[in-house]
């Protein structure tokens, strides 16, 4: 089994997949890169996992792999929560000699107070570690790359500064992510998170309805976030998150109730 991730060896996701290959249940023979976000998606399938950015806790939800959820039926096995340590790198020894920064555009948003210190300038590129790829390749002088550790040793870049983060605790949020049909392949922790789409008709109380569902049976939600449907007119569904297991009763009736009070209501999986 494969697993796939965006981007260059080097990147977050790169780090994270790593960190979840010691808990995947099935033997993985690879874990491979792709150039965006939408190639992971389509690579997942019987013999192949995806692990995929969801959340940062600075920087909010990463849309566009919430929004791929519509277009497929793929399902969550679990979430891994990555703690961010960026370093700021470079072919540059001193930090005094570096003018701008290079980075995804969610790296520079989490270090925008360090650079503004340093009086460097924050310039968007496609990804962290391909940025200290970038600067590897063609011999930039002047520049350097927010990224990780790991990006430094693989690009042969000097760290300047580490843990340059403006936020302690800055954590990235992934999904593992398998078809719908996947059985074989489990994270190796306990389930305690369900996690669901749902769309409420545009009547007055509707989404109230629908928490109160969960509320009469003390079902904890940890996360609702309304996300644009892809039909036109201004029409929006709901992610969810609760802690709770799909095998309590409770659960089993908090969305068959959720039928009669919603217009779609789709489970990603427990995990």
């Amino acid at each position: 089994m494969n697993i796939y991730y965006q981007w260059e060896p080097g990147s977050y996701s790169h780090l994270a997949s790593l960190k979840i290959q010691q808990h995947i249940s099935s033997d993985t023979w690879d874990i491979i890169g792709c150039s965006d976000f939408d190639s992971v998606w389509q690579e997942v399938s019987l013999w192949n996992i995806g692990v995929l950015p969801i959340e940062n806790s600075y920087a909010g939800s990463i849309h566009n792999n919430v929004y791929n959820f519509l277009s497929y039926t793929h399902k969550i096995i679990w979430e891994y929560n990555f703690e961010v340590e960026h370093c700021l790198l470079s072919l540059e020894e001193s930090i005094e000699d570096v003018w701008v920064a290079y980075s995804h555009h969610q790296a520079l948003s989490q270090v925008q107070k360090y650079l503004k210190n340093k009086s460097i300038h924050p310039k968007v590129f496609f990804d962290t570690a391909w940025a200290a790829k970038m600067i590897r390749d063609h011999e930039k002088q002047g520049v350097a790359a927010v990224a990780s550790e790991l990006a430094a040793e693989l690009y042969n870049l000097n760290i300047l500064e580490r843990n340059i983060q403006d936020q302690k605790g800055n954590t990235t949020k992934f999904l593992i992510i398998v078809p719908e049909s996947a059985t074989s392949t489990k994270f190796a922790l306990p389930k305690w998170r369900v996690t669901f789409l749902l769309k409420t008709d545009h009547s007055p109380w509707s989404l109230n309805a629908c928490l109160g569902v969960f509320a009469k049976r003390s079902i904890n939600m940890t996360k609702i976030e309304s996300i644009p449907l892809w039909a036109g007119h201004f029409s929006y569904a709901f992610w969810i998150t609760v802690e709770w297991s799909m095998s309590d009763e409770g659960m089993k009736q908090s969305l068959e109730e959720l039928k009669w009070v919603t217009d779609i209501v789709r489970v990603l999986w427990e995990y």
